[in-house]
């Protein structure tokens, strides 16, 4: 059974992916990156290969690249030395690679009949969120990821980052999407990440109901849910700040301004912080969040002044998205 959009159940009658030797080798891989205990400093030790800190200039060079030859996984896992130095980039392309073929392997071996773009949701969102022996890392342990709920008022900075989600198996409404749109960009599917205020989510291009909420097991939420409950201006809609399909640069662009926050609050490197912004709203012009963080960070008025007229929106919910949250938790206790 793989779960499809609106927690929708499918049966895959007769199938045992666990059988399968690329679910094996998968399998296999997720473990080794698991085995890793957490230095005393809080910072996960995946795969024991020192590749020292990010830099604004590896980015750079990615940048510079055409969309069709960039590797977003191998980009992300870059940004993510800034708070995770010791990651070892050619391990996490093989693990996100694993997870790819975890994901076609449940695909090829479904036999239900819904469309191609449900099956490749439905197909992703089990491997990610239901335990099983597509997701097995060891003896009664399962890599499920869940929403980390106290994200939503605070979020650490460490957390910003994937392999902060791969350890804990706890994700932000960044890191989430971030892995999705990751392990179905490795598939070639059809999808773009895109941008709220604070949020981001994963769409399927020419899908009907095709945002794909990562937070909340990958099930589907309307646009104009998105704009209620996160209060978007038409302005900043109209303007392509928010609810725009964006590309790969935007979307690096977008993890850039983590990148700067980490620089700034965890080891208090202005500069740095500054170039990462620099490049974020040179390959995104309607990055009002990175523009408004740059403004502040080298005293331009200008900059914050023309974020706002973007239609930054602050990173708050409607009383009803919070009012919904209480009500979801309360169920979860009972």
């Amino acid at each position: 059974m793989i779960i499809g959009k609106n927690g929708k159940r499918y049966s895959t009658v007769g199938f045992n992916c666990f059988a399968l030797p690329e679910i094996r080798k998968g399998i296999e891989l997720i473990g080794n990156w698991r085995l890793r205990q957490k230095a005393k400093a809080g910072i996960l030790t995946i795969l024991l290969v020192w590749t020292a800190f990010a830099t604004p200039d590896e980015i750079r060079k990615i940048m510079e690249k055409p969309e069709k030859e960039i590797d977003v996984g191998r980009a992300v896992l870059i940004l993510s030395k800034d708070a995770f130095p010791e990651i070892g980039i050619e391990q996490g392309c093989k693990l996100f690679d694993n997870m790819a073929r975890g994901v076609q392997a449940i695909i090829d071996g479904s036999k239900d009949e819904v469309s191609t773009a449900h099956k490749r949701i439905g197909a992703l969102n089990t491997f990610l969120y239901r335990p099983g022996p597509w997701n097995q890392a060891g003896p009664n342990k399962n890599m499920v990821f869940t929403y980390d709920e106290s994200s939503v008022e605070h979020v650490q900075p460490k957390a910003l980052f994937v392999p902060h989600m791969i350890y804990e198996q706890k994700g932000t409404c960044s890191t989430m999407p971030t892995l999705w749109y990751i392990i179905a960009d490795r598939l070639g599917w059809p999808v773009n990440v895109v941008r709220g205020p604070g949020h981001l989510w994963v769409r399927y291009k020419g899908e009907k109901q095709g945002n794909i909420e990562a937070t909340a097991n990958g099930g589907f939420i309307p646009d104009s849910q998105y704009i209620k409950d996160m209060q978007i201006s038409k302005e900043a809609i109209r303007k392509g700040v928010y609810m725009k399909p964006l590309t790969k640069k935007e979307f690096l662009a977008t993890l850039m301004v983590n990148n700067a926050f980490y620089n700034v609050l965890s080891v208090e490197d202005s500069a740095k912080a500054i170039e990462y912004l620099e490049i974020a709203v040179k390959y995104d012009e309607r990055n009002a969040e990175a523009l408004s963080s740059l403004g502040h960070l080298t005293g331009n008025n200008e900059m914050i002044e023309k974020a706002r007229d973007m239609g930054l929106t602050n990173h708050r919910y409607s009383q009803e998205f919070y009012e919904k949250r209480k009500k979801d938790l309360q169920k979860k206790g009972n």
